[in-house]
This record gives C-alpha cells, structure tokens and sequence, in this order.
C-alpha cells in the first residue's frame, strides 16, 4: 500500500470534513440571528385577525444583543451644574446634602434640586411669540435646543418627542438620546418664549458606557408584537413604526446613577406609543 498515498487522501478529507461542518455552523448561526420569514408572515396575520395592520416590511428580520446602559445623574454634582445652568456667578440659597435639596440663584435665574426631580425658572419677563408669526417646528425645536446648550446641556444629547404650542409659549418634552436612540422614562418639560428658555423641570441624566449582556439576546419582536394584539381591545389599529430603544424606571430617578434597559417601541398612526421590555415581553405604562 502507497501510505503516503492514503495519508494525503486522509488529510484531504479532513479538511473537506472540517469545511463541511465550519459551513454547518455558520448557517446555524445565521439562521439564529434571523427570524424566519414564516414566522413574520404568521405574526402579520395573526395581528390582522386582531385588527392591527402592519406591513411584513416594518419588522426587521434581525435579532438584537441585550444591552443596557449606564446613566448618571446630570445634578450629581449640584455646584457644578448650577454653575453650567446659571453661569459663574452663581449663589447657592440653600444647601442640605443629607436630603439632597439644594437652592441656587444668579441674575440668569433660579434652580432647586431634590430628590424629586429639578426646576429651573429664568429670571427674564417673558416674551411670547407673536401668534401671527410662530416659527414652524423645525425652527422651534433647533432654536430651543441651541438655548438648552447654552443653559449647559448638550444638544446631541438631547430628543425632543413632544411639542406644542400655547398662547405664543412652545412646551416640549425632552428625552436623552445615545447613539441616536432615545432613553425613554428620563424627562424633562420646557417652556420657551421667543427669546429662549422660560422654566424647566423634570429629570435628567447623560448616557455613559453600555454593559453588553453574556451573549443574551432579547426576546422576538415577533413576540412582543403578539402580546401587544393579545393586549388590544380598542379601535382598529394601523403600525406606522418600529424600533428599538432604552428605558429607565422612574422608581429610580432620585439616584444618581442608573440603568436603562432595552424596549421595543412600536408607534401607530393615530399617534400612540406602545413601550414594551424587550428583555421579558411585558408592556411599559
């Protein structure tokens, strides 16, 4: 027998044999990281049947890591951003750290801190917007995001989800962004008039590191799509998007430091938002 013969043949089928299974494993994993596309097509029906409509095209194929992220508390150090809010000049009122209160002034205006949240109301009379002449939302929103960061908040760091106008006063809701994603459940309320900031209230806290899961990934959103039309009982839905972001309990929004998790969030036309834990599928209120 030729054995240098068979040895090479040996060899040959070994590496045939180690490619097989390396194509194997690599088909697992991507079928693993992928939904099927039956079972979108199952979720799209059963969702009709509940009179939700959405198209197989809004949800993504793609199955997501867990991760969380880390956030702190923008008032953690109440001396340091007062000065950033109401400028150098700045005159601390009231000072109990044992209770985490804390009052300070400056000719820009007032802030209180406690564990409750913060308000900011600025020293200037108000000018309201002529009712004639209100600039659109665009402008709105990129003017008083400018005047956040000129208060000490970074501006990237900051998503405005809800807007309106009253009496030439604009209110918005402001969340964290991070990555371009937002942070829901942290939240701040502002009043501007047509020279910038009139009061603030509200939470806020600036993103840190993410922590990455051991390798966990969410749950479907095939899944939480099914609990939210187990959940429906109202009027014949339409899905206009869905996403992914982040949420932070507001159990927790006195610390000064906390996680926020990842949601789901599924929007409708009718402009209702749907938050659910993607972590376990149960639906945020």
């Amino acid at each position: 027998m030729n054995w240098g013969r068979a040895k090479t043949i040996l060899i040959v089928m070994f590496l045939v044999t180690d490619v097989f299974l390396l194509f194997v494993l690599m088909q697992t994993k991507f079928s693993a990281s992928k939904i099927p596309e039956k079972t979108i097509r199952e979720t799209v029906q059963f969702l009709g049947k509940k009179q939700i409509q959405v198209q197989p095209d809004q949800i993504s194929k793609k199955r997501i890591k867990s991760e969380n992220i880390f956030m702190v508390n923008f008032f953690k150090e109440p001396e340091s951003a007062a000065k950033k809010i109401l400028g150098e000049d700045v005159i601390t009122v009231l000072q109990n750290p044992a209770d985490y209160e804390y009052q300070f002034e400056s000719p820009r205006g007032k802030l209180h801190l406690h564990d409750q949240g913060f308000s900011y109301v600025s020293s200037k009379e108000a000018v309201p917007y002529n009712i004639d002449s209100l600039p659109g939302a665009e402008a709105a929103t990129s003017f008083i995001t400018d005047a956040l960061q000129g208060l000490g908040f970074d501006k990237a760091t900051v998503s405005i989800v809800n807007l309106y106008e009253q009496d030439g006063f604009y209110h918005l809701t402001a969340v964290p962004v991070c990555g371009g994603v937002n942070i829901y459940g942290i939240n701040m309320h502002i009043v501007a008039d047509s020279e910038g900031i009139v009061t603030l209230e509200g939470h806020w806290f600036i993103a840190g590191e993410e922590a990455k899961g051991e390798e966990e990934t969410l749950l479907d959103i095939t899944t939480v799509l099914t609990e939210l039309a187990l959940k429906h009982t109202g009027e014949p839905m339409v899905i206009s998007e869905i996403g992914t972001a982040y949420y932070a309990s507001d159990d927790f929004l006195g610390s000064l430091e906390i996680t926020a998790v990842p949601i789901y969030v599924i929007k409708d036309e009718a402009g209702g938002v749907h938050l659910f834990d993607a972590r376990v599928g149960s639906a945020i209120e």
